[in-house]
């Protein structure tokens, strides 16, 4: 079967997910038009902090950021926002997620909570390259500055095809310990 390529639409909500680093950061705007906006905006309100989350709101949406492993925050702070902004799932149209290069695991994680939301619910999936200007390579934990430079070219970035989406991790994952005569 071919792939169809589908375009952004700028006029439909988006949520946009980044797991290249440690923690993860999610950014849910109800019009798309306005992802580059909140991640620039340096005067976000600082809605909730509460352990390890924060969330910071804008009128056209909601940034989030945990700061403890991404496998254990990942949904809950989808979740989270959603509440927050009285959006459901199904509510959301368009999905786009880092792809890498970065950490190994969290990008891998990152793109199967993607490809898993959209296998549940069909919408659009869109990947994003994540840019390495940062002079620490990739260390630290998902910031917004991290939105500001993945959505510099927005929506020019961003590639879609009906399928799903494998991250590009820029480089072979650490060693592996091979277990020999399990079998």
């Amino acid at each position: 079967m071919a792939e169809k390529i589908v375009e952004f639409n700028l006029g439909q909500s988006a949520v946009a997910i980044l797991t290249h680093r440690r923690g993860v950061g999610i950014l849910i705007s109800r019009d798309a038009q306005y992802l580059q906006t909140i991640a620039e905006c340096a005067a976000l309100e600082q809605n909730l902090c509460e352990n390890d989350t924060d969330l910071y709101t804008h009128p056209q949406g909601m940034l989030g950021f945990s700061r403890t492993t991404t496998a254990e925050k990942l949904a809950f702070l989808y979740q989270k926002i959603l509440t927050h902004m009285h959006l459901n799932d199904s509510d959301i149209h368009q999905m786009i997620v880092g792809m890498g290069p970065g950490s190994f695991t969290g990008l891998r994680l990152g793109c199967a909570f993607a490809n898993g939301l959209a296998l549940g619910r069909p919408r659009p999936l869109f990947g994003m390259q994540m840019l390495s200007d940062r002079g620490d390579n990739f260390t630290g934990l998902v910031d917004e500055q991290d939105f500001k430079l993945a959505l510099n070219n927005f929506p020019h970035c961003f590639v879609s095809v009906n399928g799903f989406f494998v991250p590009a991790y820029g480089k072979e994952p650490g060693p592996v310990l091979k277990l020999q005569g399990l079998l």
